[in-house]
């Protein structure tokens, strides 16, 4: 199973330690539930493990902790983070992207800084129009009128205010060209491993375009300091 550590932002205590062994789904699920109903507004709980190591059932447990459906529960892994209101808010990050801490630190984030603003970035991770609907600039007008009301809908929705959103297209069959027509920028392309790359084997088998949208004219700064 999973390799679980729970820490509070402003108050770490490396000297208490606990060690659990799970033997079945049930177990950790009751493990995350137990852990769950215990936690504090700032508390961080890392997840380490393979593919199939139960990450995302201990969550389930955790979100059922805080008064969350445990069945509204997914692997974040297309979308890097999924919101969920309980008790406590639940924010559910997958970080396999991220192969070195120097890779958060070159978009211009320390540690303290990505735990606190992560939630304000939105991941666009489907947009799709229909191929029989044929209407001149519809998809990149599409695109504009949702991200003008982005940003107001998603602090009323989750009281959480987004400073940028983000997509990734798939390089080998799309350019981008919606996004691009509005106003959306490169920011980059992913290393094209997959998320079934867990050996990081599959350099360059599948690289995907990286485009982001301000929300606000200093969003770069903001997350840096916010």
């Amino acid at each position: 199973m999973a390799d679980v550590a729970a820490t509070p932002l402003a108050s770490a205590k490396p000297d208490l330690a606990a060690a659990f062994a799970s033997e079945s789904e049930a177990e950790t699920r009751a493990l995350g539930g137990a852990l769950g109903e215990r936690l504090e507004a700032g508390d961080v709980v890392a997840l380490r493990g393979e593919l199939g190591a139960g990450k995302t059932v201990f969550v389930k447990g955790v979100a059922a902790g805080l008064g969350i459906d445990p069945e509204t529960v997914t692997s974040p892994t297309f979308t890097f983070v999924h919101f969920h209101q309980g008790r406590r808010p639940l924010f559910h990050v997958d970080l396999y992207r991220i192969e070195r801490p120097e890779a958060v630190e070159g978009i211009g984030w320390d540690e303290a800084a990505r735990q606190r603003n992560l939630q304000r970035v939105v991941n666009n991770s489907r947009f799709l129009l229909l191929p029989w609907v044929r209407v001149r600039n519809l998809a990149s007008t599409v695109l504009s009128m949702v991200v003008r009301r982005l940003r107001a809908d998603w602090q009323g929705r989750y009281g959480v205010e987004p400073l940028l959103v983000e997509t990734l297209v798939d390089a080998r069959r799309y350019r981008g060209s919606c996004y691009r027509a509005a106003n959306w920028q490169v920011l980059g392309r992913t290393t094209g491993r997959g998320r079934m790359d867990r050996g990081h084997r599959r350099h360059g088998a599948a690289p995907k375009t990286v485009l982001i949208y301000p929300l606000v004219r200093d969003a770069a700064r903001r997350l840096r300091e916010a």
